[in-house]
């Protein structure tokens, strides 16, 4: 699998703009009972909080009020000829950090992008073993299809993440 990193992906100004948001009391998580079952992991600790910007397979499709701006900073760099699924997943911190179970996005192949908000020694991991951490800025390309997981952070108060699904 081909995995791609992008150091200081969008401009600083927009960047910072945009964290500030992410990381404001007023932008809306809502939680999830569940990231990926992990049989190691208690079913307590399995959650996170998630806000779903755009889902194709949603009848409006875009479900936040948020979209326009997530497309005017991020989508309009990618060349997306169809956009999958945006979501900004918000994983609280944890008293060790917790792998969760590998997944598939989607069973076809497609393209993925993982921008990280904040600098955190949570990470996204792969079945090859391989790991990306998360800092704050850092894009990360990759196929969905693919096994992935993500872990949780023990040094911030969560790790927040900005995960695009899309085909090019």
């Amino acid at each position: 699998m081909t995995i791609r990193v992008v150091d200081n992906f969008l401009p600083k100004k927009e960047f910072i703009e945009l964290k500030k948001l992410l990381l404001s009391n007023n932008f809306p998580y809502f939680f999830n009972n569940k990231v990926v079952l992990n049989k190691k992991v208690s079913q307590k600790d399995n959650y996170f909080f998630v806000h779903l910007v755009y889902n194709d397979e949603l009848p409006g499709k875009i479900n936040s009020p948020y979209f326009d701006y997530i497309k005017e900073i991020i989508l309009n760099k990618l060349n997306i000829k169809k956009l999958i699924r945006v979501k900004i997943n918000c994983y609280p911190k944890t008293s060790k950090k917790i792998q969760h179970g590998f997944h598939k996005d989607y069973p076809y192949k497609h393209k993925g992008l993982i921008l990280s908000i904040n600098t955190c020694n949570g990470s996204t991991t792969f079945k090859s073993n391989k790991k990306i951490v998360s800092i704050e800025n850092k894009a990360l390309f990759f196929d969905p299809s693919k096994l992935h997981g993500s872990t949780t952070c023990t040094d911030q108060q969560c790790r927040i993440n900005i995960a695009i699904n899309y085909i090019n």
